[in-house]
């Protein structure tokens, strides 16, 4: 009888300790899905707050540009950003805690505009795309490395910016710009054409692109 009642005992705590591995069990992937959510949710996030950045930053210094144009011409324009485009980017970077920047692999600025390398490959598969037909504001770029997030959007080359980046600058502002820029690659576009990029930059831990 006692040994009957030891074997009962024993087929229970059995029975006990398999239930709690297939708990155990059941709760890890569960566990594993629920952080790849927080995953996607901080990166979606992160996305959707680095599209608002770069819009401000292109918003704010166009809107400046075509003040200065309509106020002195391109050769006011071209100082405003010679001038204001660097103070945006820093001002917004602080403000919105993403590193601010525009790149391009014809730069008018090496020191603000050359692209790293990744940057570069991005700026490449741009063309890429664009050549293949997708539209230019639909050419956007995400990604988590190295410690950071990093976004991308493409600045297509509007009928405006021709004045400065064309195939026909003025003498005079031709001129200027040399003055301002002597490293000049930005010239030569035409309408349509990706002149470039914006970039947002935020260091981040554990974040998925």
């Amino acid at each position: 009888m006692e040994a009957k009642i030891l074997l009962a005992f024993t087929c229970l705590a059995l029975a006990a300790c398999s239930n709690e591995e297939s708990s155990s069990t059941a709760r890890a992937p569960a566990a594993s899905a629920a952080v790849e959510i927080a995953a996607q949710s901080t990166s979606t996030a992160l996305r959707a707050d680095a599209a608002v950045a770069v819009q401000r930053f292109g918003r704010q210094l166009q809107g400046e540009l075509q003040q200065a144009m309509a106020e002195g011409g391109p050769l006011q324009a071209v100082a405003v950003c010679h001038l204001r485009a660097p103070a945006i980017a820093d001002e917004l970077s602080e403000e919105t805690g993403f590193q601010l920047a525009r790149v391009s692999l014809k730069h008018r600025n090496p020191e603000r505009g050359q692209p790293s390398d990744w940057q570069r490959e991005v700026l490449e598969s741009f063309d890429r795309r664009l050549a293949a037909g997708t539209s230019a504001g639909e050419l956007a770029f995400s990604s988590t490395a190295e410690g950071e997030y990093r976004f991308m959007k493409a600045i297509p080359t509007a009928p405006l910016c021709l004045t400065c980046h064309g195939t026909a600058i003025e003498p005079r502002l031709q001129a200027e710009l040399t003055a301002l820029y002597p490293q000049d690659l930005a010239t030569g576009y035409q309408a349509g054409e990706l002149r470039g990029a914006f970039v947002a930059l935020r260091k981040v831990d554990g974040a998925k692109p």
